[in-house]
Order: structure tokens, then sequence, then C-alpha cells
């Protein structure tokens, strides 16, 4: 898939603060790229940055070809953008709302406007006003007016802030849709890991202005990302076996965790049967997404604004 937003090393200092720090990535066309970080890990910084609202000290980015430096206006071309909640006229129709915003687009397609409200499903909702529209609605209009000037790149900063779990499942779904059947690259920025897990293709974790890993969500072959827990009778004695054998261990009912690799298990239930330990059950799990997030940014005091 060719890459429609590349990032080469850049970094952003504001005052004496390093808020970006020789960051880098790319996201491709067709998928679904989550950001995720601690609040004040550099996320709306760095959207700020590939927007045009902030110019970064050094480093590239480049939206569907176009240096954001050198051809602005053509790379911003490219771009749909949502940044938290989106701002509508209340006392205007849905539908008017986004006619108002297609009379800005200089290649205004009447045809794919009706197109684009089809696909954000707001129905017969779209004729009334949108001071009457839930905050789900609003954001499938956001998109809408987003999705209007036929972006290469959309980008959207905490879009399921606020929503409840019904609106944020029709979101993701909305998503999956436009990123497959339109070809969009979406990036999106949360802090809401069970929703970023579900809903994209690869995430990116950041902390303190650097990213620490990109991770490919449908990559399940990972033999590090294992969460094991043993039902034993001597619970503490267990604990302190493992630590010795430099494992981290935590003490869960009824026994113990540990993060391993299917290859260890065998060997750590040995262990512990040598110890006479009784082991009654061994659950393998793969890590969730908040694990490996907590794992990557374990002792991070999230200071960056």
């Amino acid at each position: 898939m060719k890459n429609v937003l590349e990032i080469k090393n850049v970094s952003k200092k504001i005052g004496k603060r390093q808020i970006l720090d020789n960051l880098s990535l790319d996201v491709r066309e067709g998928e679904i790229f989550g950001f995720v970080g601690p609040n004040g890990a550099g996320k709306t910084t760095l959207i700020k940055v590939m927007l045009g609202l902030y110019k970064p000290n050094k480093g590239s980015i480049s939206i569907a070809g176009f240096d954001i430096k050198d051809d602005f206006e053509k790379a911003m071309d490219e771009v749909g953008a949502i940044i938290e909640n989106p701002e509508m006229y209340g006392y205007l129709s849905g539908k008017d709302n986004l006619k108002l915003y297609a009379r800005m687009d200089p290649n205004n397609d009447y045809e794919y406007q009706k197109e684009v409200i089809e696909s954000v499903k707001l129905g017969s909702r779209i004729n009334n006003k949108v001071r009457t529209y839930s905050l789900g609605m609003r954001q499938r209009l956001g998109i809408a007016q987003a999705l209007i000037s036929k972006p290469k790149l959309l980008v959207l900063d905490e879009p399921t802030n606020g929503l409840d779990p019904l609106g944020i499942k029709e979101l993701r779904d909305l998503l999956k849709k436009i990123s497959k059947e339109k070809n969009i690259a979406v990036f999106i920025s949360s802090h809401i890991l069970s929703e970023i897990e579900l809903m994209c293709d690869r995430i990116a974790i950041i902390d303190n202005g650097k990213i620490l890993e990109v991770k490919d969500m449908h990559d399940k072959n990972d033999t590090e990302s294992l969460r094991v827990s043993f039902e034993v009778d001597e619970v503490n004695k267990a604990k302190e076996v493992l630590k010795a054998n430099n494992k981290e261990v935590k003490i869960i009912e009824n026994g113990i965790e540990v993060f391993v690799t299917r290859e260890e298990v065998p060997d750590i239930n040995l262990l512990l049967v040598k110890e006479n330990i009784k082991v009654y059950e061994i659950n393998i799990e793969h890590k969730t997404l908040e694990d490996e997030f907590i794992e990557k940014t374990k002792g991070t005091k999230g200071q960056i604004k």
C-alpha cells in the first residue's frame, strides 16, 4: 500500500520544552492508524504540526506526496480533519451545513456530496437542524464535512470523546467502512485503548515526544505478548520462586500472573512443581493493548503539554 502520510525526524520545541523528539512514522492508504499515548505525550502537538498550525523545528512531513513546507496548500487539499468536537451552525440543517462547506471547495461535486451523506447514515435527520443532533450525530456530520473535499487523509483527534457505547461502535464501523471503501488513510489520536485495539490496523505508542513502538494490530504471532496465570496452592511461595528467577510476578485471585513467551510456560510449571507448589490450572492470554501501553510507558509522568 502507498504511503499517504510520511513524517520524518520531526522535532518540536516550545520554549525550553521538547514536545516532539525526532519522531518518524507513516500512514498508508486504506488503513486506520491509531496514535496513542498518555495525556501530555505530544499527540495533539503532532496533529497541529501536520496541519500547519505549528512549525516543526526540524524534520519533514508530506501528505499525498506534497511537502507541507514547500506545497502547503496542495498538501492541505488532501486532508480532512476534526480536532476534538466538530463545530457546526446549529440553526442550519445538517445538509445545509455540508452545502455551505462544499461551496468553499473549488472541485465541488454534488453527486459526491450525496454519496458522503449516505455513507455516514444520518438518514432523514440530515434535514433537521444541527442543534437537535446528539453528540454521535454531530460526530457523523463532522466526518461527512471532513470527507466533502475528497481527502486522501482523514485526521481525527479524540473522536470518541463523550460518546456512549453505541455511538462509539457506530463511529468505529463507519470509519472501517470509509477507510476500506474509499481507500482513505485515517489517522486517529486517542487515549481510549480498547477502542483503538478494535478499530485500528496499526498503532504507534508515543511518550515524552518519542515513538516507543509501532505495532501491527493484525499480527497475532508475537510470542512475547502472552499473559499467563497459574492457579496454585501457595501463592506467596510461587511469587518468590519466580522472582528469584528474574520474572515479574503479580498476585491475582487464587494464583499468580506473569508475562512470558509460550515456550517459557512449561519451564515455569516445572519450576513450581519442583518446589512442591501444586499447579491446578494454567491460562494463557495475549497481552491487550492496555497491557502493552502500560508496559511501554511504565514510570512516565506525562509532563509534556
